[in-house]
C-alpha cells in the first residue's frame, strides 16, 4: 500500500496535482491545460495501487474536487482541456462556497487522511492555515500563490511557477505529517504517532476514526463502547437529553471548594446568585477576578487568563509554562 501527500491548485483555466510518494520518495505532477493535458495519466496514477492520500484540509476541498474529477472521467475525457478546466473551476468555487463539502467515507474512491482535522484546526478557535503552520514550523521559505485564481494562465513558464508553488505546499504538508507521526525532535510531539493511534483504535474497536481529532476520538469511542455493552442504538443515545427549566450555578460548586483569598468572595457570590433558565447559556455568566496581577475571566466556557503581551525569557530561576487545567 502506498501513501501519498498531495495538494491541488485550480485556476480559471488550469488544474494542477502534485503528489509525493513517501515510499519511493518521488514527486508526481499532473496538469490539465490547453498546453498540457495529463488527465489520463492522472487517473492511471491514482489507481495504480491501493493508495492512502494525505493532505491538509483535503477532506473539505482537495478530495471533493478530486472525487468530482474521478467520477466524471468518462464524460470529461472527451472534452477539450479548456472545457475541462472551466468545469473544474466552477466545481472548485462551489466547494469553497459550500460549508459542507466533505465526501462520506463510504463513498470515497481513495482513502483520505486529513491533518487539518486530526489536529482539530477546523475548530473556529484553533483555525490554522497551511501558511501559518509553515511559519510555526520555522520553514525556511513561506510563499503565497504566484497568481490569483481568476488569472488566465497562458504560458508554460506560468504553469511551472504554479507547479513549484504546488510542490512547496506538499513539502510543508509532508513536514507536518512527520510531526503527526512523532518523527520530530520537538519533545512535545516526539514519538507520539497520532495516525498509528487512530489505526489501532479502528482495527481493535471497528470505529472509523482516521480523521477524528483527539477529543472526538475519545467521546466517540466511549459512546461506541457504551452502546455495544448495553446493546443500545448509537443514534438514539445521541438524542438523549435531560431538559431542565433552570440551573442554579450554586449547585455546581463542589462542597470541597473553599476559597481562602478574599479576591474570590465576589466571584462566589455571583455564582451563588446566577440562575440559567431553559438552557440559555449564552451571556448567562461573565465576570472576572484580578489575582496576583493576573486577570481571570470566567464564563460558561470556563476560566481563562493570559499575561500581558511582551517578551518573556526563561532563566535558571524562572520557567515559562502554558497551562490548561481541567478539574473534576
Amino acid at each position: 500500500m502506498l501513501s501519498e501527500v498531495y495538494d491541488l491548485e485550480c485556476l480559471q483555466n488550469l488544474f494542477t496535482f502534485t503528489g509525493y510518494c513517501r515510499q519511493t520518495k518521488t514527486y508526481h505532477q499532473f496538469v490539465i491545460h490547453k498546453l498540457r493535458n495529463d488527465y489520463d495519466a492522472l487517473m492511471i496514477h491514482l489507481f495504480r495501487d491501493k493508495l492512502i492520500m494525505i493532505g491538509y484540509n483535503n477532506e473539505n476541498y482537495d478530495y471533493p474536487l478530486l472525487h468530482h474529477i474521478i467520477r466524471h472521467y468518462d464524460e470529461y475525457k472527451y472534452l477539450q482541456p479548456q472545457e475541462i478546466t472551466e468545469k473544474l473551476y466552477n466545481k472548485s468555487q462551489e466547494i469553497i462556497e459550500n460549508q459542507f463539502s466533505a465526501i462520506g467515507d463510504w463513498n470515497k474512491k481513495i482513502t483520505q487522511i486529513d491533518l487539518f482535522k486530526i489536529w482539530h484546526y477546523d475548530n473556529k478557535a484553533k483555525l490554522t492555515s497551511l501558511k501559518s503552520l509553515e511559519v510555526a514550523m520555522n520553514l525556511p521559505i513561506v510563499e503565497d500563490m504566484p497568481f490569483h485564481h481568476t488569472q488566465w494562465i497562458t504560458t508554460l513558464d506560468q504553469i511551472d511557477q504554479i507547479l513549484e508553488y504546488n510542490k512547496h505546499d506538499v513539502e510543508a504538508t509532508n513536514e507536518f505529517l512527520n510531526i503527526t507521526l512523532g518523527n520530530t525532535e520537538n519533545s512535545l510531539y516526539k514519538g507520539k504517532n497520532k495516525i498509528e493511534l487512530r489505526q489501532m483504535v479502528q482495527n481493535k474497536y471497528g470505529l472509523i476514526c482516521s480523521n477524528y481529532n483527539d477529543i472526538k476520538l475519545g467521546t466517540e469511542l466511549i459512546l461506541k463502547l457504551y452502546c455495544d455493552k448495553l446493546r443500545k442504538n448509537i443514534k438514539e443515545v445521541r438524542q438523549l437529553r435531560t431538559h431542565r427549566a433552570k440551573i442554579q450555578l450554586k449547585d455546581c460548586i463542589p462542597t470541597w471548594c473553599d476559597f481562602e483569598s478574599k479576591e474570590f468572595d465576589g466571584l462566589v457570590n455571583q455564582f451563588n446568585s446566577t440562575i440559567v433558565y431553559n438552557g440559555e447559556l449564552k451571556g448567562a455568566l461573565s465576570c472576572n477576578v484580578i489575582y496576583k496581577g493576573i486577570k481571570l475571566d470566567f464564563g460558561v466556557g470556563g476560566c481563562h487568563a493570559c499575561i500581558k503581551p511582551g517578551v518573556y525569557e526563561a532563566n535558571e530561576e524562572y520557567i515559562i509554562l502554558d497551562i490548561d487545567a481541567d478539574l473534576k
